[in-house]
């Protein structure tokens, strides 16, 4: 896939457009028509999209990315997504009336065919909407929202579901469960000194968005192996609004210290608890462990 940085000129294609954060189950039926639009008519079938999205520019201090840039980028890529062409978001362009975007796209690539949502808006103060995409370019493919029982299927949406720690939902919403990077970091050895030993995590991006504190079942992708997991995300006591990711591995044993890991969420399995002896947190993890070897059969 071909990657332009709002640069190149493009004559003729079929878009869509959007930041297409986590590129979920809407963003698919859009990508789909698309690119069957593309193939029928001998055309090149791309995204126009933004570095950053918007709602990363306009919440710099928030964890609310659903995929980064790189991650959208290999997805798109596995989906026969023929180019993604980048707007800088900047002030400039949050600024920007929505007419004078879209003079910009036609004098920089002249898409021929565009797939959109019945509900985008985008523009200053998302004044624009299909209307205007009417105006501007020759033919203009409305699509219905996807629904998945009385769920409109968006990026909102996902980003609610993780936070209230329904990643099931989110995984339906998606398509896929929910993934995020980690590097393997120093821990203060609680789980090993209970006999459970865990890999802690630091996040390879900061801006993606965790799910509600609690114990998950995870599959985690470690040098080409696939290993399940129960994972604990949960508050550091003694440094504030920060999290630690603990992950114990089942049937693992060995030195992950400074490895990337990708871990994929599967099943809420808890709320996390207080323990008043450490007895008690190691039955209650023994049975964490029990019932994701259970459950990791199933999935």
């Amino acid at each position: 896939m071909k990657v332009y940085l709002e640069r190149g000129q493009l004559r003729g294609p079929v878009v869509t457009i959007g930041a297409f954060d986590g590129i979920h189950l809407g963003h698919r039926i859009l990508i789909e028509t698309g690119k069957a639009i593309a193939r029928a008519r001998r055309k090149r079938f791309g995204i126009i999209s933004f570095d950053p999205i918007p709602i990363q520019f306009f919440n710099p201090d928030f964890p609310m990315l659903l995929t980064t840039r790189s991650e959208k980028e290999s997805i798109l890529d596995l989906l026969g997504v023929d180019f993604i062409y980048y707007f800088r978001f900047d002030q400039k362009l949050a600024r920007m009336e929505a007419k004078d975007f879209l003079k910009q796209i036609v004098a920089r690539i002249n898409p021929q065919v565009v797939v959109t949502g019945k509900d985008h808006h985008f523009g200053r103060d998302r004044r624009g909407g299909v209307y205007l995409y009417k105006r501007y370019f020759p033919e203009v493919l409305v699509i219905e929202p996807i629904r998945l029982g009385d769920v409109v299927c968006s990026s909102t949406v996902v980003r609610k579901e993780l936070v209230m720690g329904r990643v099931n939902s989110a995984w339906r919403l998606l398509g896929r469960p929910y993934r995020f990077q980690g590097i393997v970091g120093p821990g203060h050895g609680k789980g090993r000194k209970l006999g459970f030993p865990t890999i802690n995590l630091a996040l390879v991006d900061d801006g993606k968005i965790l799910p509600q504190d609690g114990v998950y079942l995870v599959r985690c992708h470690i040098q080409k192996k696939v290993y399940p997991g129960a994972m604990s995300i949960g508050p550091v006591r003694t440094i504030k609004e920060e999290h630690s990711i603990e992950i114990h591995l089942l049937d693992f044993a060995g030195d992950l210290y400074g490895e990337e890991v990708g871990v994929e969420i599967l099943l809420r399995l808890r709320d996390l608890k207080q323990f008043t002896t450490a007895d008690a947190l190691s039955r209650q993890i023994r049975r964490d462990i029990e019932l994701a070897k259970k459950l990791v059969v199933s999935l």
